[in-house]
């Protein structure tokens, strides 16, 4: 039976057997290499000049808007009706309906700076104005609406109501703009 110090020696043979490439390197002897035959594989010869980018038709960046917008309307359909049944409903001293209805506000006001954002392609530009221009009404409907339920102001709420019929005038504009749009591509 080996004792610590035989089973130490052992290691270190077997360290210096099995790593020699590592000994050698360390003791700045260069490791002995089998020279590889030379490949056969050649790379395939690169273009001398690539081919300049195609910009997208211009449908294309209409595409992708009216794809992106569908979501955004989606969103201001549900906040509408969502704010619509509270207020069809209004229960102002209720906490759990005043969060409701500034969580529904504060939704139609990330809309409203997400769709505010957007680049439209000029084809859309009108529609898309009349539409940034209708949130701006809704968003300001909303904090006037906040304002009058915190301070239970009637004529706040007369104010947001005007706020939220001149909005929705206008989305009804932008609404026949993009039938119009829609009607001239034929989609």
């Amino acid at each position: 039976m080996m004792n610590g110090k035989g089973i130490l020696a052992v290691a270190i043979i077997l360290m210096c057997v099995g790593f020699g490439g590592v000994i050698n390197e360390v003791t700045s002897e260069a490791p002995t290499r089998t020279p590889r035959p030379p490949s056969t594989v050649v790379a395939p010869a690169l273009p001398s000049a690539l081919p300049s980018p195609v910009a997208p038709p211009p449908e294309f960046e209409e595409y992708v808007y009216m794809d992106v917008l569908t979501g955004f309307l989606e969103i201001d359909g549900d906040t509408s009706q969502e704010l619509g049944l509270l207020m069809g409903n209004p229960q102002i001293l209720d906490d759990d309906w005043r969060f409701e209805v500034a969580f529904q506000v504060a939704l139609r006001r990330i809309l409203y700076e997400e769709v505010k954002a957007i680049d439209p392609p000029s084809s859309l530009s009108n529609y898309h104005n009349k539409y940034v221009e209708s949130l701006y009404h809704y968003d300001k409907a909303g904090d006037l609406l906040l304002q009058g339920i915190d301070e239970l102001d009637p004529d706040l709420l007369e104010e947001a109501g005007v706020e939220m019929e001149i909005g929705l005038q206008l989305m009804e504009e932008a609404g026949l703009l993009l039938d119009e749009f829609i009607e001239s591509r034929g989609y």
